[in-house]
């Protein structure tokens, strides 16, 4: 069941999709096409001249340029890719109601090449017996921070190691089975390496967010 609006959303990004598709055509032909094609419930890619292509609405990177433009399908496609990596693009097309499988996919892609997304699996730790989880603040000696940093990555029970800025140097997420585990593994590996001199840590009680869930604001930078 399409959300409240939906049919109006879904109708603005096909006007998009045909003024970007017809640029180059007479555009007295352009709302006669768009009111045929949105009542047909697609784009047919046969009838779209092939140098006009979904990926002219989302301007490339360019070495040197941070500069992109996000349009109402590439944040749908990346709205939808948020929610189940694994959707299609016929299931997307779908529900959106107005453009193909065919768009969708491509649309995915120059996205993929962009750097914008990727799509992956993703392991979820306690589905693998690792109850807890915490996030350590590591204070090294100055100099030091890359190679404490690299010794963790050798470590099974550290899924994640930035360098920082502030009082700590490093901010590491452990998982372990249990207390007494990670216990273990703070008394036992983690202050005995060397350049390691302070650890400050902050056990997980909920997490309400993460990167995945991150949402692309409305104005970009």
């Amino acid at each position: 069941m399409s959300a409240p609006g939906a049919s109006a959303h879904a109708s603005s990004m096909c006007r998009a999709e045909i003024s970007a598709y017809c640029r180059s055509e007479d555009q007295s032909v352009i709302p006669a096409r768009f009111d045929q094609l949105v009542s047909r419930g697609g784009l047919p890619d046969r009838q779209l001249p092939a140098r006009h292509t979904t990926a002219s609405l989302m301007p490339l990177r360019e070495e040197g340029d941070v500069s992109l433009t996000l349009d109402d399908l590439d944040r749908a496609i990346l709205g939808f890719l948020g929610e189940d990596g694994r959707m299609s693009s016929a299931e997307m097309a779908r529900r959106l109601g107005c453009v193909s499988a065919r768009a969708v996919r491509r649309r995915i892609n120059k996205l993929i090449e962009t750097g914008i997304v990727t799509v992956k699996g993703e392991l979820v730790p306690k589905a693998l017996g690792y109850e807890f989880s915490a996030n350590i603040s590591v204070e090294v000696e100055s100099g030091r921070a890359r190679e404490v940093a690299e010794a963790m990555l050798k470590r099974d029970n550290i899924n994640y190691v930035s360098i920082v800025t502030g009082e700590s140097d490093l901010i590491l997420g452990a998982i372990a089975a249990d207390l007494p585990n990670f216990q273990r593994f703070m008394l036992e590996e983690l202050q005995r390496i060397p350049g390691v001199q302070r650890t400050k840590t902050h056990i997980i009680a909920e997490i309400l967010e993460t990167e995945r869930d991150w949402r692309v604001p409305e104005e970009l930078p």
